[in-house]
């Protein structure tokens, strides 16, 4: 066997061949020649050249599969722990402020301890919160959809902590500001 019969070589079109129908995805043409007329040889055999398939040609219907949504966490916790900040925050100001001990520094009055607890219990909260959404996310995601739960969690659960500390420290500085005249409130609100 010659080298030609072995493995026939792709010849592609001379000229622009119209779209072949998209049920036709090969197309046989005779390959010419090339061994001189001198030389005699098996006849050539006829190549193939494939054609691309057309890419307007939709699936059908049984190859469509439906897409389905990424898993995601839900909020609602991380609002209602935001919710529960802003509610501790007001009460630290508020009692700290108006309390029976407002003369004296915030960390001197008997209301201190239990309002730093409380503070200290909404601040390990936070991680917890996000550890529990993570894992009923986890639980309810698909294997392939499970990557970025723990990453979303931690993050959205780290900032409202974050802010939340901040504010509530800066609610004892401002009631001990007001205290001492640094900061001066209107008439209706002192």
């Amino acid at each position: 066997m010659t080298e030609d019969t072995q493995s026939p070589e792709l010849i592609p079109a001379e000229e622009p061949q119209p779209a072949p129908e998209p049920s036709t995805k090969v197309v046989a043409e005779p390959a010419k020649a090339e061994l001189p007329a001198s030389e005699e040889g098996p006849a050539p055999e006829p190549s193939v050249a494939l054609s691309p398939e057309p890419a307007d040609v939709p699936a059908p219907e049984s190859e469509i599969k439906p897409v389905r949504r990424p898993s995601r966490i839900a909020w609602w916790p991380f609002i209602t722990y935001s919710v529960l900040w802003v509610g501790l925050i007001v009460f630290t100001g508020y009692l700290l402020a108006r309390g029976p001990q407002a003369a004296l520094p915030s960390v001197s009055q008997d209301l201190y301890p239990s309002l730093l607890l409380a503070a200290l219990v909404m601040t390990l909260l936070g991680p917890l919160l996000a550890m529990f959404m993570w894992f009923i996310a986890w639980l309810s995601a698909e294997k392939h959809a499970r990557g970025g739960l723990f990453t979303i969690s931690f993050v959205r659960a780290s900032i409202l902590t974050f802010v939340g500390v901040v504010l509530w420290y800066g609610v004892l500085v401002a009631v001990d500001a007001v205290r001492l005249g640094l900061i001066t409130l209107p008439a209706g609100l002192s």
